[in-house]
């Protein structure tokens, strides 16, 4: 009779077997599916250890593989087709594509993921030209390239850590994607960076002497920070799309700085210095240019087109034969710059609706300090501070526009004066000009109203009068030295005003609201009169 424990003991042996080889079922095909998933550990070819050429290196590489080289040089033209993720790495490895006296490209073909690390590259005819998605290339040196140094054509491409020396063309790209950064290039005939895609990002790179621009973006989205861009015979950076971002770059001793041909772009923190034409020129609708610094610059420091495009807090000075800030559009805000020694201009503005506040102007050699033009909506122009110019402070050449709050200081030391009006239809309010050379207010705009402004020490008036329907409430003038006031229109209209000036004189074409006892006229000196009624036709 059998053991009834020996019969459990075997029974339950018989179910533990049978539990393993179910385990070990299932563990052979999760091993098979995990080597479907995954290739096979990526291998290692040298040269010139395994291989004599890195063509036959490539050529035995499977996807994944390192190929790693030694030495050199040499001269190959290498051919790569359909591998994937190969990593090309140079050790201390000189690679040159001049072939017996044929130059061709050093690697060129189609590939995906491919990595090339720490070469030497020279004399190559496009020295890389590949097509894939996900290359990098990384920590090389470029030189004496016959044609564009790199050509790469596939989205993700990386540029890292790379230099480029004295080459015909640097690095174009067709790729989405793609960045470049802590590279240094200097020396191209053509452009250091050239790349159509969107989503650029070019950063803290370093760029020197090129004969076309240093960096040209075609594409939207684009970074483009803490760049140092010299000695280049085009624009530093030239973006054409919208989104843009310059951030924090550097530019020097260029033909111009920065050129965005876009909207709804961003461009702060910037430092453009000695070009020979423009500081930041931008072309395009609903930009934001903030705090950037441009100086000596041959042409305009700031170049801005386009409708609600803002200015805001910049410094712009020494523009040698142009503006200081140029805009045109409508809807445009200037608001809180400083502009100091331009040729012409210090702030010109063309549009409709626009908005010039709270800016500093000083030391403008052959124009006036600010100028605006427009029709409605007007402009309005309020609490800036303009010194030292060559004709008016504040020239407005526009209707309904409503100047307030703005104070001029030794304007029109050759003509003009603090405040030139020239346009119906406008409102002066709390404006102080003084030392005005010609006169402290000139209104040429008919209905014009001035309330609270104050003339001191006018060259010669210190409010001329010379279109009709306008009209001086609560307004002084002291120290001309000629006329308080020089009326030379009919319908002017005068309440509560207070001319200090030379001996008294009246006439009859003056309209006094409330009679003459609303105008306080005080009498010294005596050169001229305070008061000079012109009876016009």
């Amino acid at each position: 009779m059998m053991d009834l424990s020996r019969a459990i003991s075997a029974g339950e042996k018989g179910r533990a077997t049978a539990r393993e080889r179910n385990h070990m079922r299932i563990l052979t095909a999760a091993v098979f599916v995990l080597a479907s998933a995954v290739p096979a550990f990526a291998g290692t070819q040298k040269v010139p250890q395994q291989h004599a050429t890195i063509q036959a290196a490539v050529d035995a590489a499977a996807d994944g593989d390192s190929i790693v080289v030694s030495g050199g040089p040499y001269h190959e033209n290498v051919v790569i087709a359909g591998k994937t993720g190969l990593k090309l790495i140079g050790k201390k490895a000189t690679w040159d594509g001049n072939v017996n006296g044929v130059v061709g490209s050093c690697l060129s073909g189609s590939t995906t993921g491919m990595t090339i690390q720490g070469f030497r590259f020279r004399s190559g005819d496009e020295t890389i030209d590949l097509t894939g998605d996900g290359i990098t290339i990384q920590k090389c040196v470029f030189r004496a390239s016959w044609d564009r140094c790199v050509v790469v054509t596939g989205n993700g491409f990386k540029f890292l850590k790379n230099t480029v020396k004295n080459v015909y063309d640097g690095v174009s790209v067709e790729s989405d994607d793609a960045v470049f950064e802590k590279n240094t290039f200097r020396g191209s005939e053509h452009r250091h960076i050239y790349v159509w895609g969107a989503r650029a990002a070019v950063r803290k790179n370093k760029f020197s002497r090129c004969d076309d621009e240093a960096v040209y973006v075609e594409g939207d989205d684009a970074m483009l920070s803490q760049n140092s861009v010299r000695n280049c015979d085009d624009y530093g950076l030239y973006v054409e799309g919208i989104d843009a971002t310059f951030e924090r770059n550097s530019m020097g001793s260029s033909y111009g700085g920065i050129y965005l041909n876009g909207s709804s772009s961003t461009i702060t923190g910037n430092t453009c210095h000695a070009t020979h034409h423009r500081g930041i020129e931008v072309d395009g609708n609903d930009n934001l240019i903030e705090g950037n610094e441009v100086s000596s610059t041959y042409y305009d420091n700031y170049s801005i087109y386009g409708d609600r495009n803002q200015i805001l807090g910049n410094s712009a000075s020494d523009a040698v034969d142009d503006y200081g800030i140029i805009a045109a559009g409508d809807e445009v805000v200037i608001e809180g710059n400083t502009v100091a020694r331009t040729e012409w201009c210090g702030i010109f503005l063309d549009g409709t609706g626009a908005i010039v506040r709270g800016n500093s102007v000083t030391d403008t050699w052959r124009d006036d300090g600010i100028e605006v033009y427009g029709g409605l909506p007007g402009a309005i122009v309020e609490d800036n501070d303009v010194s030292n110019t060559r004709y008016s402070g504040i020239y407005v050449d526009s209707s309904g526009a409503t100047v307030s709050g703005n104070t001029t200081t030794d304007c029109g030391y050759h003509y003009d004066g603090g405040f030139y009006i020239d346009g119906s239809d406008n409102e002066l309010d709390s404006n102080t000009a003084t030392g005005s050379g010609y006169c402290g207010f000139r209104i040429c705009g008919s209905n014009t109203t001035l309330t609270d402004c104050v003339a001191v020490d006018s060259g010669i008036n210190g409010f001329l009068i010379e279109d009709s329907g306008c009209s001086l409430d609560g307004c002084s003038s002291r120290g001309s030295d000629g006329q308080g006031l020089f009326n030379d229109a009919a319908n002017t209209t005068v309440t509560d005003s207070v001319f200090l000036g030379n001996a008294l004189d009246l006439a009859s074409s003056f309209v006094f609201t409330g009679g003459i006892g609303g105008i306080d006229f005080l009498t010294g000196g005596e050169a001229q009169a305070a008061l000079y009624f012109f009876y016009p036709d």
